[in-house]
């Protein structure tokens, strides 16, 4: 049957389903071991129970605990049967269930069989009762008692210190008279070891599950209170060659205040101490106490823990001691009343205690405890703030641990006061004036560069205008000079040329008549000169007009017939682009009519949407490109008709050819860029 046993758990940790399923048909589980091997999977398939075992507790409901040779296990389902005592074997039939923790059983039936024997206690301490190892077992634990509270009629708590840890045990018994005094006393319990679960099955606050008083022994009693030597605030958890005692100890203080539910402050000349006790007694600042407690170790510094109070006299409230925060971070002050001033940076009153924080110095801290609401103190206040200190954070140096940061608990909200409203100019009101300030300085910067710029702008057009003005002044002075003086004086010289030809010989007249044309061609040149000066310097505001005007006076001057044609619709052109494209329309009819004695003479203006051509075509009888005459000084009608269209970034192309007529087309882009300014023959 033992083989058996030891098969059946090995299927069931191997989790062999059909292993499983041939157990489940064959036999039932027998031991508590075996029910414990069980996941919770396994276990709520309801796997057949029949246990015996002798019953260790029973629970408020309608669970029983009980205990066999290999492990502890609890049953569920039946009413409780006033034939179940504490120590009675019993057999247990049922089906297995997952349970909180570990697995039981769902009883169908239980027997009591007689009376049993009590299990031995397994000896187990704080660390090993949170490993969770023998939950629901019957164990025992030493310790030094450290209070009792009661939490019903008939149910109280033993806190006993086990190990580093303390743990609870709780006793279904109100709690015992003075008699008994378990405090501060070494103790043995005997009991169940339990605790409370949470919904992932893991094992949150470990304890031990107590029938009576009678399984609490005393080992030790507590000593005697009145035996006991006053120690100083500063001599607890110091080294000891033997080792510190986990005893309590007793001190005497004035106390500082008492926070709502919290703990106690209590000063012994330039030391505070933090005293935390479940008495519900209320002191008040000033009570001289003797207190008894067990020594543990806060944040920074030592406190007592599980402590008794017992008012023994009264004094004057203690003042509270002025500060610094640099003071407050040596740690001297922790758990004394001090008073620093500083401003109010925030407060926060969302919780049921207001929360401030204070800037002081060079440090930010926290004031809490005060019981909301809060007056409505602006930011930037002056405080002057009394409050117990308290380390709340420490940094490592070495061998050394130093306070990293403190917080300040107010007693009350009269610990709070203020001493000085703050400065209109808010550090928000400042940023906003900064930031005003800032963009109207950085608009009048930008006021000043747009207004310089404008007047550059402005002065460069005023000069460019003056100087326009100036030139054009000087030219029509040149122009009038030239009109008045020597153009005249060409007239007048023609006409006695005219008067000498009626009167001279024919050798004579013949010389004369010779210089006739010469005189001609120099009026032609003045005229010509003149209407160059007199024409605006932004040049023709219709170019169209003034090629027909040109036409028109080149036609009176000569036999050959004028051909002016416009195609397309016109669009406006730079003044400088229209006298250039003026100025090599009449070059190029000029020396036509100087140089290849045409019958007609065709002027084409062609407007397209990107550009512009101006073409001029005689049939005369023409040239060679490559003719070096064209080179020889003084020509420069060409050169002129070149430069021009390389000042506009024009295309220019010359035609010509012996005895067919010349052709001078120039192309003129919208955008004034168009490619070319060559000058070449096209077949």
């Amino acid at each position: 049957m033992m083989g058996f046993s030891l098969y059946l758990i090995c299927c069931l940790i191997q989790g062999d389903p059909a292993s499983q399923s041939e157990i489940a048909e064959v036999d039932t589980l027998t031991t508590a071991r075996a029910i414990r091997l069980l996941t919770p999977e396994r276990a709520s398939l309801g796997l057949p129970v029949r246990i015996e075992g002798v019953i260790t507790f029973f629970d408020s409901g309608e669970t029983v605990f009980l205990q066999d040779e290999t492990g502890g296990s609890f049953y569920q389902g039946l009413k409780r049967d006033p034939r179940w005592r504490l120590g009675q074997r019993v057999r247990v039939t049922g089906r297995t269930s997952p349970g909180l923790y570990v697995p039981g059983i769902k009883a169908t039936r239980a027997e009591v069989l007689g009376p049993g024997i009590p299990p031995e206690p397994i000896t187990v301490t704080a660390e090993t009762l949170a490993s969770g190892r023998f939950h629901y077992q019957w164990v025992e634990m030493d310790g030094i008692g450290r209070s009792i509270t009661a939490t019903g009629e008939n149910t109280s708590v033993l806190r006993m210190a086990s190990g580093s840890h303390p743990v609870e045990i709780l006793i279904d018994e109100a709690p015992p008279g003075e008699t008994l005094n378990l405090v501060d006393a070494r103790l043995k319990v005997l009991g169940l070891a339990a605790g409370y679960i949470n919904d992932r099955r893991q094992l949150v606050g470990p304890h031990l599950k107590v029938s009576s008083y009678r399984d609490v022994i005393v080992l030790e009693p507590s000593p005697n209170p009145e035996e006991l030597s006053r120690v100083s605030f500063d001599e607890f958890l110091r080294f000891a060659p033997n080792g510190r005692s986990d005893r309590r100890v007793k001190v005497e203080g004035v106390v500082l205040g008492q926070c709502p539910g919290g703990p106690l402050f209590v000063r012994e000349k330039e030391r505070g101490l933090l005293v935390e006790s479940r008495q519900v007694d209320r002191f008040q600042p000033g009570d001289v106490v003797e207190v008894l407690g067990f020594p543990a170790m806060g944040t920074f510094r030592a406190y007592l823990a599980d402590a008794t109070l017992r008012r023994v006299g009264e004094q004057d409230p203690p003042a509270p001691r002025p500060s610094t925060t640099k003071n407050l971070l040596t740690g001297l002050h922790d758990a004394d009343l001090v008073e620093l001033e500083g401003e109010l940076a925030a407060s926060d009153t969302s919780v049921n205690e207001a929360v401030l924080t204070i800037q002081s110095d060079e440090a930010t801290f926290r004031v809490r405890g005060v019981p909301g609401p809060l007056p409505p103190w602006p930011r930037g206040s002056r405080l002057a703030v009394r409050g117990i200190c308290r380390i709340a954070g420490t940094t490592d140096q070495g061998y050394r641990v130093r306070p990293a940061s403190f917080e300040l608990w107010a007693r009350s909200l009269e610990d709070i006061r203020v001493l000085q409203a703050p400065s209109w100019w808010t550090p928000q009101r400042l940023t906003a004036a900064v930031a005003a300030l800032a963009s109207a300085i950085l608009a009048a910067l930008v006021w000043v560069y747009l207004l310089r710029r404008r007047i550059r702008e402005q002065t460069s057009i005023i000069r460019s205008q003056l100087a326009r003005e100036i030139v054009l002044d000087e030219r029509q002075r040149i122009a009038r000079e030239v009109h008045d003086t020597l153009e005249q004086e060409m007239v007048g010289l023609a006409l006695r040329l005219d008067a000498a030809l009626s009167v001279a010989d024919p050798r004579v007249s013949t010389i004369l008549d010779s210089t006739r044309p010469l005189i001609s061609r120099i009026q032609g040149e003045l005229r010509s000169l003149v209407w160059d000066l007199r024409e605006q310097a932004e040049g023709p505001h219709n170019l169209t007009a003034a090629l027909e005007q040109t036409a028109r006076e080149l036609q009176a001057e000569t036999t050959s017939t004028l051909q002016f044609q416009l195609k397309g619709v016109p669009w406006s052109l730079p003044g400088s682009v229209g006298h250039d494209l003026l100025r090599i329309a009449r070059e190029t009819i000029a020396n036509a009519l100087k140089h290849a004695n045409p019958s007609t003479i065709k002027v084409e203006l062609s407007y397209a949407p990107n550009h512009l051509t101006l073409s001029v075509q005689d049939d005369g009888q023409g040239f060679e490109l490559n003719n070096p005459s064209l080179a020889r000084p003084g020509h420069f009608g060409l050169i002129g008709i070149q430069e021009r269209a390389r000042k506009m970034g024009a295309g220019l192309q010359l035609k010509s050819k012996a005895g067919e007529g010349t052709l001078i087309e120039v192309r003129v882009g919208r955008t004034l860029g168009l490619p070319g300014d060559s000058l070449h023959d096209e077949p």
